[in-house]
């Protein structure tokens, strides 16, 4: 069965598409109307349709009982209806997708089709069969010059090629565009594409709207838009225009006056020709020399057709006049796209410049000091996504069109030296000429409705015939390709792939690597025998890999590093900056002992020759690491290759040594033979000793735990690096299982790559040699601290686990808020039927974890400020609360669906909470002001403000009515605002003490605790009567109280700096302390519950962690008690 070029799922869903403003019956026949999709994956991957409604007459009779019978009407020739009978029409909407983006010949085939359908509607499963089976088993031309033409229903089809590899085809009408826009408004757009704005345009022709923006996709290339793209909105879906992010929609300009109120917005009116920026955006302006170019460029083309052939002969068929208007369309859209690649190329050929591929170097300051002035224009656009893509195909080796353009167009170095603005230049007649070529015509054979197979195979004659006679390498290339492809659908695979290989000669860009691994990969036994036979393939070094599977470097993700190494001395603060931007190191602490190190200790600065001699052998180490084959089953996933000895003599032979996170690994030389000595937990000591009868070399011996077993290896001047580095893996392999943190295992990884690279460079620095020793012992910090700090009994049994959510920030931030949200009991939604753990951080972001696994999935918004709160609707909706004064509602099993954003606070959000229904959501802001939202619409029911309150910091929907904690009181709140009792808490002095939070237990006792002091108080909650008063000792202050069963858990402040923050829990039952837990190094900032089976708590900036304890430890225990 052929792919489908989108899921089922997608097909399924078309119907809005097809009748964006719903479908409706008409008395009287109505015109035919055609529309445009561009439908969008998971992957990213695009598909186009055509839709074509037209309306087919039915005859409704209405029955004695009130019921109505309706049958289509099947005769071309209307006929007059008896008494009762009423004739109607029905839309029918008519759907062609292809993976390809012709949208002329969609339309074409679709309006063939929708004629036959109409002539014969009897026989609609029949043209449709034919329709599809003729168009999917028609080839598809490649990048060139060679075009395809069909007969479909009489009608002369033509697939044009795209004009670039790798690029999508253009086959629409650019000069549209033009006669919907002017040139100034289009170089807007253009900005706001280029600068990645949020994007709305609005027009009344569904098809028109569809095909502008996709003219405005082609004039940015090579940049390519992979955020959000959907061109048709319709009308039931129009609140993602409220998306959070970058994104491009389209609807009917009916909507155009709600459009234009959403905040943030670029919104372009296609009917008037006009854009709306709103006033919060600042976009900045195109550079102006550039824009020039374009402008001047274009004065030269006329976008008229009917105004160029004026003073022609009129056409003597019709053959003829869509011939005309054909050449005319094609050359203007070379010629458009060949204005606006020009540019491109005008505003990014610096950067080419401040590019070092060798090292993968991107100086982004250099190129931004280099357009001054236009750099804030600059400054945004290299920020974007589509710059970051734009900036990897650049890396890559090979040239696409954008290369070969800008070498054309390059100005001389004496026109270059100086500039400090874009680079604009502009082509000559010469090189413009260069870039076009003639174009060939391949006719298909007559469609054969016999079989596909047969087809293909009058194709492969008729190709073969031509390429005997073809003298131009390009049209060659071409019909290489084709004559693959087609061989392959014939099940003659190793045909196929010998054309595929000739296309290294001919025009290796055209190399459909795709396709070559499927075929490949699909191979019977026999066949792929017989293509290891081939000389062509024992030549090929890339079918090589693609047979073994191994990744090229092609495949290889290219790292962006956008700032170089520093050509003068930089102090701590421009050394953590590159260390970062070059992931050398992310945490400050870690960048200060490395500082430190290089330094050591004695100097402010760092030499740029101790920097450079230290990333290189950094870099080299990571390569000579990634290049060891390990077999298969002596790793774990997880695990990586830190360190490989040189060829050493061992216990087990010649060989190398390997280190990973977790274990030593010996490869015997020659064999490939891979044993593991130890794993690092089961280390008992290191000892350094020489061995040797002739000459005393220095080696190292490991011993094991439980046993006299030990391992020698011979490493002689290795020996001391490599004591060093196994030290300090296994002292943070041992203190990640100890203390349940294994985010220590990665930094304790970093620490060992570290030390090796700056063991190595000291043999370039002479100053880092004298002292080398000292210098590697201090990032040796797991083993340091190891030594010196005791271990915690407290939390042995109760400690599960540990999860840093802070691992790849700079710069530590505070856990705000936790959300545990089960798994999809079903399992209905893939990659969602695991538990997640939500983490809100200081800096905006919510980062997600699978629950069962603690490992990252996923990471949602950026606010502006911190998310304070979250929420877990329903099954589908977690709801955030951020110090912007937004609340962000989102969809946890639809990822790529746009946040909704809800406004309307004035001061900052510090509270989310729910009824038991979970139709209304109420959020409350520091202020007092509290709105109540409805879950299925998202609208504001009501709001209100209590009065006199300057910081409200937590409610809570109970019994129907808001409990709101204000720093001085606990307000219970009717959902009207009206205050129905207050609670202080005051000491024996009439003092108020202010208040951290609190919880109503089952039993209706109001637990409140105290955010200055050691008080916590237990209250009847309907008389408010103090039950008792509890003074912990040692306590600053209280944050955050959760109950799981009988047990109450409250996290507190830090004592004083260097003394972790305490977890108390107390027994509601008795109200007496039970246990204290420590596990943090900053107060307590969050905590929420699993399934009452695990507490996780989270901290401030200074330690950034969260812990997940085991709550049925206690439960248990109570449980047994109790029984007793």
């Amino acid at each position: 069965m052929a792919e489908l070029p989108i899921s089922s799922a997608v097909i399924n869903s078309l119907t809005s598409f097809c009748f964006p403003d719903g479908a409706k019956v008409y008395r009287e026949l109505q015109e035919d109307r055609m529309h445009y999709l561009v439908l969008t994956d998971m992957q990213g991957n695009r598909s186009y349709a055509a839709c074509l409604t037209f309306y087919q007459p039915f005859i409704v009779e209405k029955k004695s009982d009130q019921t109505y019978d309706i049958e289509q009407e099947l005769t071309p020739i209307q006929i007059d209806l008896d008494i009762g009978k009423q004739r109607c029409y029905v839309p029918t909407c008519c759907v062609l997708i292809s993976k390809y983006a012709y949208f002329n010949v969609l339309r074409e085939c679709l309006s063939g089709m929708v004629l036959k359908l109409k002539e014969s509607p009897a026989h609609v499963k029949e043209i449709i069969e034919d329709t599809a089976l003729q168009l999917s088993t028609s080839p598809v031309p490649p990048a060139g010059n060679l075009a395809i033409k069909f007969s479909f229903h009489n009608v002369s089809i033509t697939l044009h090629p795209p004009e670039f590899p790798g690029e999508p085809v253009v086959d629409l009408n650019l000069n549209m565009l033009f006669l919907c826009m002017d040139m100034p408004e289009i170089l807007t757009v253009v900005t706001c594409l280029l600068t990645q704005q949020p994007v709305v345009f609005l027009c009344g022709n569904y098809a028109l709207m569809c095909l502008i923006i996709e003219s405005f996709l082609v004039l940015i290339r090579p940049f390519h838009w992979r955020l959000t793209y959907v061109p048709l909105v319709p009308s039931r879906l129009l609140e993602l225009l409220e998306g959070i992010g970058s994104f491009i929609m389209g609807c009917n300009s009916i909507h155009k006056e709600q459009v234009v109120q959403i905040e943030g917005l670029v919104v372009v009116d296609i009917d008037e020709g006009n854009v709306f920026i709103h006033k919060s955006l600042d976009v900045p302006s195109l550079p102006e020399e550039p824009v020039e170019e374009v402008k001047k460029a274009f004065a030269m083309l006329n976008p008229h057709y009917d105004l160029i052939t004026q003073d022609k002969p009129s056409p003597q068929s019709v053959e003829e006049a869509k011939a005309a208007r054909e050449k005319y369309q094609v050359q203007f859209n070379k010629d458009v796209q060949s204005i606006f690649l020009e540019l491109m190329v005008n505003l990014f050929r610096n950067v080419q410049d401040h590019m070092k591929k060798e090292q993968n170097f991107f100086h982004r300051e250099e190129f931004l000091n280099s357009m001054s002035a236009d750099r804030r224009f600059y400054a945004e656009v290299v920020h974007t996504d589509i710059f970051k893509d734009f900036l990897k195909r650049r890396f890559i080796s090979q040239k696409d069109y954008y290369d070969d353009f800008e070498e054309r167009s390059r100005p001389t170095l004496s026109a270059r030296k100086g500039r400090r603005s874009s680079s604009s230049f502009a082509l000559s007649p010469k090189n413009k000429s260069a870039s076009k070529s003639n174009m060939v015509s391949y006719q298909l054979p007559p469609f054969m409705h016999i079989g596909g197979h047969t087809f293909h195979e009058k194709c492969i004659t008729e190709i073969t015939e031509k390429m005997e006679t073809c003298k131009s390498l390009h049209t060659r290339a071409s019909y290489l390709y084709l004559r693959g492809m087609l061989y392959t659908a014939c099940d003659h695979p190793i045909q196929g792939l010998e054309d595929f290989h000739s296309l290294e000669v001919y025009d290796r860009r055209l190399f459909p690597k795709r396709e070559a691994v499927d075929v490949i990969a699909s191979l019977s036994v026999t066949n792929r025998e017989v293509l290891h036979q081939n000389d062509f393939y024992k030549k090929s070094e890339l079918f090589k890999k693609i047979s073994q599977k191994k990744p090229s470097i092609l495949d290889e993700p290219i790292i962006m590093e956008f700032e170089k190494i520093p050509t003068k001395p930089v102090d701590l603060h421009g050394f953590s900056d590159r260390c970062d931007k070059l992931n050398i190191a992310s945490n400050n602490d870690t960048i200060g002992r490395l500082f430190d190190s290089l330094t050591l200790g004695q100097t402010d600065v760092l030499e740029p020759d101790t920097f450079s001699a230290f990333y290189q052998c950094l870099k080299k180490n990571e390569i000579d690491c990634h290049e060891v084959v390990v077999p298969e089953g002596h790793m774990d996933q997880t695990e990586r290759v830190l360190k490989l000895s040189a060829v050493i003599r061992t216990d087990y032979g010649t060989g190398h040594l390997v280190l990973t996170q977790k274990r030593l690994l010996f490869i015997q030389e020659g064999l490939q033979e891979c044993k593991t000595v130890i794993l690092l937990r089961d280390i008992q000591e290191l000892e350094k000793f020489q061995q040797g009868t002739f000459r005393r070399v220095d080696a190292l011996r490991i011993h094991a735990n439980e046993s006299n077993n030990s391992f020698v290896a011979c490493l002689k001047e290795e020996r001391n690096c490599w004591y060093l580095l196994i030290r300090e893996m296994w002292s943070g392999k041992l203190m990640a299982e100890e203390l349940k943190d294994y985010g220590i295992i990665q930094q304790a990884a970093q620490n060992v790559t570290h030390i090796d690279a700056l063991i190595q460079s000291a043999e370039e620095i002479p100053t880092l040699s004298t002292n080398i020793d000292k210098a590697a012992e201090h990032l040796c910090w797991f083993t340091r601290i190891r030594t010196v700090e005791p271990r915690d009994s407290k939390n042995e049994g109760v400690l599960q686990h540990r999860v840093n959510p802070n691992m790849y920030e700079k710069e530590q931030q505070a856990v705000e808020a936790l959300l545990y949200t089960p798994g999809s009991k079903m399992g209905d939604h893939d990659g969602d039927s695991t538990p997640k753990l939500w983490c809100a951080m200081g800096n905006g972001k919510i980062r997600v974890y699978d629950a069962s696994t603690w490992i990252l999935e996923y990471e949602y918004i950026k606010a502006e400020d911190r998310v304070v709160c979250l929420l877990s609707v329903g099954e589908t909706q977690v709801w955030a609360g951020s110090f912007d004064t937004s609340v962000y509602v989102i969809d946890q099993h639809q990822r790529a669906a746009p946040l909704r954003r809800l406004l309307g606070h004035h001061d900052m959000i510090c509270d989310l909470t729910k009824t038991s229904d979970n139709r209304t959501v109420y959020s409350a802001s520091l202020n007092g002001q509290v709105i109540a939202w409805n879950v299925g619409t998202l609208q504001e029911m009501s709001q209100f403000k209590l009065a006199n309150v300057k910081t409200l910091s937590a409610i809570k929907f109970i019994k129907g009515n808001l409990w709101c904690c204000t720093r001085d009181s606990l307000l219970v709140v009717e959902e009207n605002g009206g205050i129905v009792r207050q609670l202080q808490h005051k000491d024996s002095t009439g003092k108020i003490l202010k208040l951290g939070d609190f919880l109503i237990t089952p039993k209706n006792q109001l637990w409140t605790c105290c955010s200055e002091t050691s008080k916590i108080a237990v209250w009847d909650a309907d008389s408010f009567q103090r039950l008792k008063t509890i003074d912990v000792k040692g306590c600053r202050g209280f944050t955050k109280m959760i109950q799981v069963h009988d047990k109450l858990w409250v996290g507190s402040k830090t004592a004083h700096f260097g003394v972790d923050a305490s977890i108390y829990i107390f027994n509601t039952e008795s109200r007496e302390e039970e246990k204290d837990l420590h596990a943090h190094s900053d107060s307590i900032r969050s905590m929420c519950t699993a399934e009452n089976r695990y507490v996780m708590s989270g901290s401030g900036s200074r330690d950034g962690k969260v812990a997940i304890w085991r709550a049925s430890a206690f439960s248990r225990r109570a449980a047994l008690t109790v029984d007793t």
